[in-house]
């Protein structure tokens, strides 16, 4: 059984309850009702994604990785590494 503290840690390193599942061998539904049963509100993928995108486009401005390098660092096509970031430079 995951303690409440073990499951807040998890939760801020792993984000999703399925990728805290694939790192504790547990189930994913295992760990929704832990996070329920302690009051822990689910971290929402679209904030995950955001978060990353934002990330990414802070890299490539910051001219010190190059689009390659930031699409290996993500784990991402180079194409979607492009798309993020036209979409983050239109804000």
């Amino acid at each position: 059984m995951l303690s409440q503290e073990q499951l807040i840690a998890l939760q801020n390193r792993y984000k999703l309850d399925s990728e805290i599942a694939k790192a504790t061998g547990k189930s994913r539904q295992y760990i929704y009702q832990s996070r329920k049963k302690y009051g822990i509100k689910k971290v929402r993928r679209i904030d995950v994604l955001v978060r990353r995108n934002e990330s990414i486009y802070t890299d490539f401005k910051s001219g010190k990785f190059k689009k390659v390098e930031i699409a290996r660092m993500y784990n991402l096509h180079t194409f979607t590494v492009d798309r993020i970031i036209k979409e983050h430079a239109k804000h």
